[in-house]
């Protein structure tokens, strides 16, 4: 908690041009970075890339960026029909998609430490990559 900032999670409504523009970064830095990555992501976790296909890299890329927004709006609609199921509400439903961006922030920074270490090219960082982000070797 110490790395989350405090006023995003008490929402305020005369805050509210900040929290949708820091939510808006984090979902579209961890989209380009899962793309950079090539990560394929599922829910709250990564894997490396599971398609076998012809596709070239750049479309790979896309791909994976737009999984990424649509596992945010997947998980955004469990999570809301959860608290609609349980708490029997469904008045604070914009609230929380405008601030839902903000708990991909870990996931943010998983992405962007792993393309540092992917990007530089010794095999003593690929290593720690391995230890520290729990990767496959790759081959």
């Amino acid at each position: 908690m110490r790395i989350t900032p405090k006023n995003l999670i008490a929402y305020q409504e005369n805050k509210k041009k900040l929290v949708i523009l820091i939510s808006s970064m984090i979902l579209l830095i961890g989209a380009i970075f899962c793309g950079l990555n090539l990560l394929f992501p599922f829910f709250l976790f990564f894997s490396e890339n599971i398609l076998n296909t012809g596709l070239t890299e750049p479309i790979l890329q896309i791909i994976f960026s737009l999984l990424y927004i649509a596992n945010f709006l997947v998980y955004y609609l469990i999570i809301e029909m959860i608290c609609r199921v349980f708490y029997k509400t469904k008045e604070n439903s914009l609230n929380l998609l405008i601030s839902f961006g903000i708990n991909f922030f870990p996931m943010v920074l998983y992405l962007l430490i792993h393309f540092i270490f992917f990007s530089i090219d010794l095999s003593y960082f690929q290593m720690i990559d391995n230890v520290l982000l729990n990767n496959q070797p790759q081959d």
